[in-house]
């Protein structure tokens, strides 16, 4: 998928940028790096040469209230890029069938999915949310959040990982590249849809 002549900007600005995973630092450690950005990279994925896009980034709102907003399935074309479609087929517990609808190249291709999302089971004080596709008019749809409360209890540290290879005659590296825009663009507009953007530096 394509985000349009942003992403070209983009992947200069992220050449120069560390990245260090939260497995190699404490959530609170990996937030005092960050402050207000949003850092992302490409990460290979098993059985694909499609590569998953990485985003973390701190959201100032409790993890409960993250967590409510990724769980609502059905409100994610308010704020996922390209997506214009959500809708909760069935549902379960944790566990549901969402339909997904992007429209991407400018509005002249349609991508969608059967996407089964829930939760695994967490990782100490980490919230996991997973998803992937059952059938759809893609290679592969995969998608996993992980949310950590911070020690104020009022800010969260969200990781989310976007492998999406739409089977369309690209390089994997133009699908690999749009992966790590889409999870840094969905962070941010999570916090958007939150109200809790930072403001902007002087």
């Amino acid at each position: 998928m394509r985000g349009g002549s942003s992403l070209v900007a983009f992947l200069v600005v992220l050449g120069g940028m560390p990245f260090t995973t939260v497995a190699q630092e404490t959530p609170a450690a990996v937030a005092s790096r960050l402050g207000n950005e949003v850092r992302a990279r490409r990460e290979p994925a098993s059985g694909s040469d499609v590569d998953w896009g990485r985003a973390v980034g701190v959201v100032n709102a409790p993890i409960e209230r993250v967590a409510a907003a990724v769980r609502d399935y059905g409100s994610y074309r308010h704020f996922l890029p390209f997506f214009t479609q959500s809708r909760v087929v069935s549902r379960r517990g944790s566990r549901a069938l969402v339909y997904m609808e992007a429209s991407v190249f400018h509005g002249t291709v349609t991508l969608w999915a059967n996407m089964r999302m829930g939760d695994r089971p967490p990782q100490g004080d980490t919230l996991i949310v997973e998803g992937r596709m059952a059938d759809g008019n893609m290679a592969a749809f995969r998608a996993r959040w992980e949310i950590t409360p911070l020690d104020d209890g009022r800010r969260s540290l969200v990781v989310l990982k976007v492998l999406i290879d739409p089977d369309l005659p690209l390089p994997d590296s133009i699908c690999s590249n749009e992966n790590v825009s889409t999870a840094h663009r969905t962070i941010r507009a999570l916090r958007r849809f939150l109200g809790v953007t930072p403001p902007s530096p002087r």
